[in-house]
């Protein structure tokens, strides 16, 4: 039996504190919610159910330690331990313990205080110790080799916790969330969310940063005035409010924004449970710890498993190889038997076979090709078409068609006997039978047999699609043992130019592409060559040992590659693809994703969907969470706005999360350097109501500038209604103007006839 619990330490110099809620409670308490709870519930309801949610806190300062030793026993009582279940029989009984970035902080804390909670006399001195070295933890987080060599912190990664750790942050992917590029350096950095940004994403009603507060003369003269000599004024300019010792009257606002914090990692496991249930079937499955590891972690450690089980190595035997190549020759790497019948592709291919690389970065190669109309990048990563804005819509002369791929890198890897020089041909086998696994797995209902004993045949292919996918990636990492750009390269090159053969014959035969990436085609298929097509394919499948599949588009709508939805016939009726601006719900599938204002993509998506005046979706919409914005603000940046008070503008700082939406009445919000004091306009300098806190006025009354969000979703449609893209560059010895000069001098929400060839205006069929 396991016991959940989501947690959360706290550390101040005079008080530590650990609040725990109930996983199980809270997820009971809202099992049949589907989305936001702010989607359902008024925010007094959610406050009403939240508190009969099951919790527990424990505090201790330097004037209180009476929960200290029920604290201790509190955690002793985890371990696991063997016990009679409510059936009369021998059980196991365990723990698991919930939390944001809990592996790099809140169990360290944990394992300090369980080590060093008996060897100080007074608890004074036990949270001083705590506090310090929670000092310490935080200053390494950004030096991986100090913070791993540090004997006090190796000391706490060595100590058993009672319970099992799951640390949602490295689950759902947030301590990786993005990459930015050293201006100086060129090196990749890359960055984590935060809890806060997360329940943006959550769409949870209380938006909450920590702050108590200015110090007094009261917490002057008890903590500061035998330390310091800076005044009351100078010290509340520079101490930070976690550096700040918390008076008895403030501890009841510092619990409740811990409990928030908790409740928001339990938000975060009610609205994507599958990620959860995905580790613990894994890691009962093959016997290997991923309770608290992201996807790309999961396929490392699986790939490690799988290749030492089909070669009979031990790891230590095979985890340290690498084949290093100086130079990669293309003309060793392209496969014999690619060729083209056109000129122009010859003469790509002739000049690609010359090409010598030493890096396999982006811009090591680049090739730029148009096509019977259609332009397509060919690099070191993958084909992608430089698509146009557009509504392409089947009827009964033209099918919109995705051709797609099965597996192809890995595909092309099985096919063509492809794997690191440094290991041997049973990594081939290997990925075959992961292939055949999952295939099997995905097609094969539970009741019909397991493909792998008590494990659900959708968690096996989930699994197996984790690791099939990021094989290929892996041959590019200097840090793990497939590591061969050689191979890599075969993968890439060759599969992007085996491509461009379906294309061509395709094109010969008028069936026009107009767009490809590394996962397929999409064509503009006249329905009379249906069985044409059928035969193109099937021999070019025979031809490079490839598979593919297809699915029918009713329609497609792209602003370009990356941003786009779909609809496709199915049996159970229609179903949606999003990628990108278009998906009304991109915050909530993918937590690492920014929250914009959702409503944007919801009205433009129903106005090309179904035909849905962009005013009817937006006064329509009684959330008004869809309306709001937020935006990353660095922490040498606060949060300010201005406000007129007796004839006097004073400029007053909010917290640095900080969620907004247009409004007819608010203020103007600011990011100002801490540095400079200079100010940078948020929301385009438009006016904001601040709603960090939600509560339950009606959307009538929350002033809101329809007029904004009006031109905000004309910018998506626009784009896409008149067919010119955004990314459009001018051409001054052309007399052409860029895509961006062109839509707004023409893009005022109609119609417009522009194209000679497209009568409608928007439509290609």
């Amino acid at each position: 039996m396991i016991t959940t619990l989501a947690f959360d330490v706290e550390i101040f110099p005079n008080m530590f504190s650990v609040t725990f809620v109930d996983l199980a409670d809270y997820l009971n308490t809202f099992k049949d919610v589907k989305g936001a709870l702010t989607d359902n519930y008024s925010v007094k309801e959610i406050k009403e159910k939240l508190a009969t949610v099951k919790s527990k806190i424990f505090y201790i300062s330097d004037t209180d330690d009476s929960q200290l030793i029920h604290l201790v026993s509190y955690f002793g009582n985890m371990r696991v331990r063997e016990a009679i279940n409510q059936f009369g029989e021998p059980e196991l009984f365990r723990t698991d313990f919930y939390g944001f970035n809990s592996i790099g902080y809140d169990d360290l804390m944990i394992a300090e205080f369980m080590m060093r909670w008996n060897t100080f006399t007074r608890c004074k001195d036990l949270i001083k110790h705590l506090y310090n070295f929670s000092k310490k933890i935080i200053s390494l987080q950004g030096d991986n080799e100090a913070f791993y060599k540090d004997p006090e912190i190796e000391l706490c990664k060595q100590y058993v916790l009672p319970y099992f750790s799951i640390d949602v942050q490295r689950v759902y992917g947030l301590n990786s969330a993005g990459v930015i590029v050293d201006k100086d350096t060129g090196e990749r950095i890359k960055y984590g969310k935060s809890l806060k940004q997360t329940s943006i994403n959550l769409k949870w009603h209380e938006l909450l940063d920590f702050t108590l507060p200015p110090i007094d003369e009261e917490e002057y003269n008890i903590y500061w005035k035998d330390i310091t000599s800076m005044s009351i004024t100078q010290l509340n300019k520079v101490t930070n409010d976690f550096d700040r010792y918390v008076l008895p009257k403030y501890v009841e606002g510092m619990l409740y924004y811990n409990l928030n914090d908790v409740y928001l990692v339990c938000e975060m496991v009610r609205q994507k449970p599958d990620e959860i249930r995905l580790r613990y079937s894994i890691t009962k499955a093959f016997k290997i710890n991923v309770l608290s590891s992201a996807r790309a972690n999961i396929a490392d450690k699986l790939t490690v498993k799988f290749y030492s089980d089909m070669s009979g190595l031990r790891k230590d035997e095979f985890i340290k190889g690498r084949t290093e190549h100086s130079i990669l020759n293309f003309s060793k790497i392209i496969f014999p038997h690619i060729s083209y019948k056109t000129k122009q592709l010859q003469d790509f291919l002739a000049d690609v076979k010359k090409v010598k690389i030493r890096h396999t970065s982006k811009s090591e190669f680049s090739r730029e090709l148009t096509f019977y109309g259609t332009t397509y990048t060919i690099a070191t990563g993958g084909i992608h078409s430089v698509d146009k804005p557009g509504i392409f819509k089947s009827d009964d002369k033209y099918l919109y068609l995705h051709h797609d791929y099965t597996s192809y890198y890995p595909s092309i890897m099985i096919s063509y006997n492809l794997f690191p020089a440094h290991l041997n041909k049973v990594f081939v086998k290997m990925l075959s039978n992961l292939k055949d696994t999952r295939v099997k797995a995905k097609h094969t209902k539970d009741e019909d047999g397991l493909v792998i004993s008590d494990v659900p045949n959708g968690i096996t292919a989930e699994a197996l699609k984790i690791v099939i996918n990021a094989i290929y990636g892996k041959l590019g990492s200097e840090l793990f043992f497939l590591y061969d750009r050689f191979v890599q390269m075969q993968v890439t090159i060759n599969g992007q130019l085996m491509t461009l053969s379906l294309i061509e014959e395709l094109e010969l035969n008028g069936i026009h592409v107009i767009s490809a990436n590394t996962d397929g085609i999409i064509l503009k298929l006249p329905r009379d060559k249906f069985e044409q097509y059928q035969h193109i394919t099937e021999a070019w499948n025979e031809t490079n040992k490839m598979g593919a599949d297809y699915e029918a588009y009713k329609l497609l709508v792209c602003r370009d590659i990356n941003n786009y939805f779909n609809i496709q016939e199915s049996k159970k009726g229609d179903k949606f693809e999003f990628k990108g601006d278009l998906d009304p719900k991109q915050y909530c599938k993918d937590y690492k994703k920014g929250y914009d204002m959702p409503i944007v993509a919801q009205a433009a998506f129903e106005y090309f969907a179904f035909g849905r005046p962009v005013l009817d979706t937006l006064y329509n919409a009684t959330n008004i969470l869809d309306f709001c914005k937020t935006q990353n603000v660095g922490k040498k940046f606060s949060v300010v706005y201005h406000r007129v008070v007796d004839g006097n503008v004073e400029q007053v700082e909010t917290q640095r999360h900080c969620r907004f939406y247009v409004s007819t009445k608010g203020v103007a919000l600011y990011k100002k350097e801490d540095l400079t004091d200079k100010l940078s306009s948020l929301a385009s300098g438009c006016k904001v109501k601040i709603l960090n806190s939600l509560d339950d006025k009606p959307i009538e009354e929350r002033n809101i500038d329809y007029t904004y969000y009006y031109n905000e979703v004309y910018k998506i449609i626009n784009p896409i209604q008149m067919r010119i893209s955004p990314n459009q560059k001018s051409n001054p010895i052309k007399g052409t103007k860029s895509g961006k000069a062109l839509i707004k001098k023409y893009g005022n929400g109609a119609l417009l006839n522009l194209f000679d060839d497209d009568s409608s205006g928007n439509v290609e069929n």
